[in-house]
Protein backbone atom coordinates (compact mmCIF):
# COMPACT_ATOMS: atom_id res chain seq x y z
CA UNK A 1 0.00 0.00 0.00
CA UNK A 2 2.66 2.19 0.46
CA UNK A 3 4.32 2.34 -3.21
CA UNK A 4 0.47 2.64 -4.30
CA UNK A 5 -0.02 6.04 -1.96
CA UNK A 6 3.57 6.76 -3.71
CA UNK A 7 2.62 6.28 -7.22
CA UNK A 8 -0.65 8.18 -6.47
CA UNK A 9 0.90 10.91 -4.85
CA UNK A 10 3.45 11.61 -7.67
CA UNK A 11 0.52 11.11 -10.01
CA UNK A 12 -1.12 13.91 -8.02
CA UNK A 13 2.05 16.02 -7.74
CA UNK A 14 2.14 16.05 -11.82
CA UNK A 15 6.21 14.04 -11.11
CA UNK A 16 5.60 11.71 -14.32
CA UNK A 17 9.38 10.37 -13.79
CA UNK A 18 8.61 9.46 -9.71
CA UNK A 19 4.76 8.11 -10.97
CA UNK A 20 6.57 5.88 -13.72
CA UNK A 21 9.01 4.57 -11.37
CA UNK A 22 6.48 3.72 -9.01
CA UNK A 23 4.53 2.22 -11.47
CA UNK A 24 7.02 -0.01 -12.32
CA UNK A 25 7.74 -1.19 -8.99
CA UNK A 26 4.16 -1.87 -8.91
CA UNK A 27 4.23 -3.94 -11.90
CA UNK A 28 7.21 -5.73 -11.19
CA UNK A 29 5.69 -7.06 -7.37
CA UNK A 30 3.37 -9.15 -9.07
CA UNK A 31 0.47 -7.76 -6.83
CA UNK A 32 -2.50 -9.40 -8.88
CA UNK A 33 -0.73 -12.70 -8.50
CA UNK A 34 -0.17 -12.21 -5.29
CA UNK A 35 -3.87 -11.38 -4.42
CA UNK A 36 -5.22 -13.98 -6.89
CA UNK A 37 -3.21 -16.66 -4.60
CA UNK A 38 -4.87 -15.21 -1.67
CA UNK A 39 -8.60 -15.09 -2.99
CA UNK A 40 -7.96 -18.93 -3.65
CA UNK A 41 -6.57 -19.73 -0.20
CA UNK A 42 -9.44 -18.02 1.68
CA UNK A 43 -12.54 -19.23 -0.76
CA UNK A 44 -10.26 -22.68 0.26
CA UNK A 45 -10.50 -21.86 4.19
CA UNK A 46 -14.04 -21.13 3.63
CA UNK A 47 -14.96 -24.37 2.05
CA UNK A 48 -13.31 -26.13 4.64
CA UNK A 49 -14.57 -24.15 7.73
CA UNK A 50 -18.56 -24.43 6.70
CA UNK A 51 -18.08 -28.15 5.91
CA UNK A 52 -16.94 -28.49 9.50
CA UNK A 53 -19.90 -26.05 10.45
CA UNK A 54 -22.77 -28.47 8.70
CA UNK A 55 -20.86 -31.10 10.32
CA UNK A 56 -21.67 -30.02 13.48
CA UNK A 57 -25.77 -31.69 13.78
CA UNK A 58 -25.98 -31.52 17.31
CA UNK A 59 -26.91 -27.61 16.71
CA UNK A 60 -28.64 -26.29 13.86
CA UNK A 61 -26.90 -23.05 14.66
CA UNK A 62 -23.74 -24.21 13.20
CA UNK A 63 -25.52 -26.18 10.02
CA UNK A 64 -26.55 -22.44 9.28
CA UNK A 65 -23.07 -21.06 9.86
CA UNK A 66 -21.84 -23.36 7.60
CA UNK A 67 -24.36 -22.14 4.61
CA UNK A 68 -23.85 -18.71 5.25
CA UNK A 69 -19.82 -19.23 4.93
CA UNK A 70 -20.40 -21.03 1.84
CA UNK A 71 -22.52 -18.40 -0.09
CA UNK A 72 -19.81 -15.84 1.12
CA UNK A 73 -17.46 -18.46 -0.93
CA UNK A 74 -19.35 -18.36 -3.58
CA UNK A 75 -19.48 -14.48 -3.47
CA UNK A 76 -15.55 -13.61 -3.62
CA UNK A 77 -14.42 -16.64 -6.15
CA UNK A 78 -13.39 -15.10 -9.18
CA UNK A 79 -15.44 -16.97 -11.53
CA UNK A 80 -18.59 -16.26 -9.05
CA UNK A 81 -21.75 -15.48 -11.00
CA UNK A 82 -24.08 -15.02 -7.99
CA UNK A 83 -26.92 -12.40 -7.47
CA UNK A 84 -28.28 -11.44 -4.56
CA UNK A 85 -31.40 -12.98 -5.00
CA UNK A 86 -29.12 -16.17 -5.38
CA UNK A 87 -27.71 -15.48 -2.25
CA UNK A 88 -31.28 -15.14 -0.32
CA UNK A 89 -32.64 -18.38 -2.36
CA UNK A 90 -29.46 -20.50 -0.98
CA UNK A 91 -29.79 -18.80 2.76
CA UNK A 92 -33.42 -19.23 2.76
CA UNK A 93 -33.60 -22.56 1.19
CA UNK A 94 -31.07 -23.90 3.52
CA UNK A 95 -33.05 -22.22 6.92
CA UNK A 96 -35.99 -24.13 5.53
CA UNK A 97 -34.24 -27.43 5.54
CA UNK A 98 -32.57 -27.06 8.54
CA UNK A 99 -35.06 -26.34 11.31
CA UNK A 100 -34.05 -26.52 14.49
CA UNK A 101 -36.07 -29.13 16.71
CA UNK A 102 -37.83 -28.27 20.07
CA UNK A 103 -34.85 -29.76 22.01
CA UNK A 104 -32.08 -28.07 20.32
CA UNK A 105 -33.99 -24.78 20.20
CA UNK A 106 -34.01 -25.73 24.42
CA UNK A 107 -30.57 -26.13 24.68
CA UNK A 108 -29.23 -23.08 22.15
CA UNK A 109 -31.24 -20.64 24.76
CA UNK A 110 -29.74 -22.03 27.83
CA UNK A 111 -26.16 -21.41 25.59
CA UNK A 112 -27.14 -18.10 24.85
CA UNK A 113 -28.08 -17.30 28.36
CA UNK A 114 -24.50 -18.75 29.87
CA UNK A 115 -23.00 -16.86 27.37
CA UNK A 116 -24.65 -13.71 28.62
CA UNK A 117 -24.28 -14.37 32.07
CA UNK A 118 -19.90 -14.60 31.54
Amino acid sequence: FERLAEYSRAVCLNDKRAAAQRWQELSASNIGQTCLSNLHSLCDDLSSVAELCRMQQSLGIWAEVGHVLEALRGMVHESSRMEWTDIHRLLARNERRQQIQPQQQQQLQQEQMRAQQQ
